[in-house]
């Protein structure tokens, strides 16, 4: 690449590192007043799975549910199938997008079926727009309790739980435990 000036200057940049004339090409567009915009690398849109609120994918995405191969949720539709399979499970998973409820009710974690014994690594993603319901079920929240021993402990890490929404519709009083996370933690 040859670089002219103004004043008619010459520089051979063939042997400058690609780094380099990368930049050397950006600084004279911008100085140029030209493609500013090319300056920087546009960010990336993050990936937000939506629910609609009533489907339930039949699978996980991927994985075996153990340390080494966690199950995989990459989608709203998966995130309510694992609602659907907690029952006491002890396995791990991993979420690997944003998931928006839009403020679906989120019946999965209203129940003892839906205690959770296994390891939910949220990789840094977000849940958002959670809306729980407590009805006369004792433990309410995403899940209903975390439960483990001293031994093999329930785990939740990693994970961003934004905009959640707890709305009483019946007087329960004294026989409900809601949380956004969980109605209930418990070592047994």
């Amino acid at each position: 690449m040859k670089i002219t000036t103004a004043y008619n200057q010459s520089y051979n940049t063939q042997f400058l590192p690609k780094e380099v004339r990368r930049f050397l090409f950006l600084l004279i567009l911008t100085v140029l007043g030209v493609g500013s915009a090319w300056a920087q690398d546009p960010e990336p849109e993050p990936t937000v799975s939506k629910w609609d609120g009533t489907t339930v994918a039949k699978a996980f995405a991927s994985g075996s549910g153990t340390q080494a191969d966690p199950y995989i949720i990459n989608s709203a539709a998966e995130l309510a199938y694992f609602g659907s399979q907690m029952n006491g499970k002890t396995y791990y998973v991993k979420l690997t997008t944003d998931i928006d409820l839009d403020n679906r009710e989120w019946t999965y974690g209203k129940n003892s079926a839906t205690n959770f014994k296994g390891h939910f690594d949220g990789n840094g993603k977000t849940i958002s727009n959670l809306s729980i319901v407590p009805t006369s079920a004792k433990n309410n929240g995403f899940f209903s309790s975390l439960q483990g021993t001293a031994a093999s402990r329930a785990e939740v890490k990693n994970l961003i739980i934004d905009g959640v929404t707890i709305s009483q519709t019946a007087d329960l009083a004294g026989t409900t435990i809601t949380g956004a996370l969980a109605g209930n933690v418990t070592e047994y």
